[in-house]
Order: structure tokens, then sequence, then C-alpha cells
């Protein structure tokens, strides 16, 4: 080993030490008495916004039954009575519940066609 690959080596050594202490003096301490986090169930927490943005039924997501409540007000206007009920779902902003806000909403569903097994699936069930 030569005298500079010596050196070379001294300064990388010393470079990791002077990293290595700079990631342990920033690093937080960590106390006992830190509660943990609570963590969210619920199923908005495993769903991107698109798809609970519209929910009507209050179970934080877009389903059948957010489709069949929207599908009994066709026709409301921002006049009607329920308007409060299904609003959220004007997606085309007229103030009027159309087939094509029912479209939009059912767009949003998750469509769940049971359990899904890999061991029992084929290529084409995947």
């Amino acid at each position: 080993m030569t005298a500079t690959s010596r050196k070379r080596t001294a300064v990388a050594g010393a470079s990791l030490i002077a990293l290595v202490g700079t990631v342990l003096a920033a690093t937080p301490a960590i106390t006992a008495a830190a509660a943990p986090a609570a963590v969210d169930t619920s199923p908005a927490a495993m769903l991107a916004p698109y798809y609970t943005d519209l929910d009507l039924t209050g179970d934080d997501q877009v389903t059948k039954a957010d489709l069949a409540v929207l599908t009994e007000h066709l026709g409301a206007t921002s006049a009607s009575g329920d308007w409060a009920t299904v609003s959220a779902a004007d997606t085309d902003a007229d103030g009027t519940i159309t087939v094509a806000d029912i479209a939009a909403l059912s767009q949003r569903m998750i469509y769940d066609d049971g359990p899904f097994t890999l061991v029992e699936a084929s290529t084409i069930d995947m």
C-alpha cells in the first residue's frame, strides 16, 4: 500500500466517522412517554378521495347504495326540499340531478367481485 492510498483511506475513514456522528447528532431522541398515533381503520383511509368524495350514505365510500339514493332523486333541483341529501353528487354543478350525474357517480364505485385467492387463480383469472 502506497503512502497516497493510505492517505486516501484515512481521509475516507475520517469522513465516514464525521458523517455518522452528524447523523447521530441530528436524530431526535425517542421518548418512552410518546403515545402511539391513532390508526384510522375507516374505509376512507384505504381509498383515494376520488372514491369517497361523492358518498351520500355516510359509509365513506361510493357504493350501490349511493347510486340508489341518487337515482331516487333524479330530476331534483336546488329548489327541492331534499336537495341537501344529494347536492354533493351534482358533479356538473348545474343545480339539477341528471343522468350525467348518475353516470359520474357510478364511475367512482369500487366493484367487488368477491374473495380472491391467489392459490386458486389461473393466469386468466388474474
